[in-house]
């Protein structure tokens, strides 16, 4: 992460508005740059350490060694033995409900809940003429190129408007792979944050960037790497297989 622009580019004029310094630039814009560090897919394969015939044979032959028994001597042992659970004063692990309940709220949570119970209540459209538009991305490039791409807009309770971009057509999708890896062949993004537009129960001005496969529904309260204006954010990627053993 490094502050994004510097004077010299920003004075080229490409984000530039008329009657704009960079300081204010800088509170409302983030640059995003996402790439592949290889384009090699590494795989990781799991294998069993032992067969299932293995199993009772060293474990049996460890107990021998260390404990000069073996594994039936164990097991007559242990019935032997055998006793109820253990269990423990229940008074010791639970918590009194006024230590827990019995502080009160701030403000700023009154607020926030009173807020969500009232955007709750609203319908899908209101919700989203309360969001940021989708032109909130000033511009876009991959592999050095722009490209035309449709995005599609769905709502998150917690972070508002969310948009997907996807390929205009079924056949730019070709287009839509890394050439190389490193930054030329990557996505880079120019978010305008509208910070004007936030209101005051808002803690912090950004956007949330998640990277999912096109099959998979996006979950940004789980996933999801925050952006902050006035800053150039690069996302490096990595390609794995992971072939796990069969659960039995």
């Amino acid at each position: 992460m490094a502050k994004w622009p510097s004077n010299a580019f920003f004075l080229k004029g490409m984000y530039k508005s008329a009657g704009e310094d960079i300081k204010t630039f800088r509170k409302s814009h983030a640059k995003v740059r996402i790439s592949f560090s290889t384009l090699a897919m590494i795989t990781y394969e799991q294998k069993p350490v032992f067969h299932e015939s293995e199993i009772f044979s060293h474990l049996g032959g460890e107990l021998g060694l260390w404990l000069g028994l073996s594994l039936i001597a164990c097991i007559v042992a242990s019935s032997a033995f055998a006793v109820g659970p253990l269990s423990l004063p229940e008074r010791r692990s639970i918590h009194s409900c006024g230590t827990q309940l019995g502080g009160k709220q701030s403000k700023n949570s009154e607020a926030l809940h009173e807020f969500l119970q009232q955007y709750s209540n609203l319908n899908s459209r209101r919700r989203n003429a309360y969001g940021h538009p989708q032109y909130i991305i000033k511009s876009h490039l991959f592999n050095g190129k722009t490209y035309k791409f449709n995005v599609e807009s769905w709502l998150s309770f917690q972070y508002g408007n969310c948009f997907t971009l996807k390929a205009k057509e079924s056949h730019i999708l070709k287009q839509w792979k890394a050439s190389s890896a490193g930054y030329a062949g990557g996505l880079e993004l120019v978010i305008e944050m509208e910070p004007g537009e936030y209101v005051p129960i808002s803690h912090t001005i950004g956007a949330r960037i998640l990277i999912h496969n096109a099959n998979d529904t996006p979950d940004p309260e789980t996933n999801g790497i925050n952006i902050i204006p006035g800053y150039e954010t690069d996302i490096s990627l990595r390609q794995t297989i992971i072939k796990r053993l069969p659960a039995i």
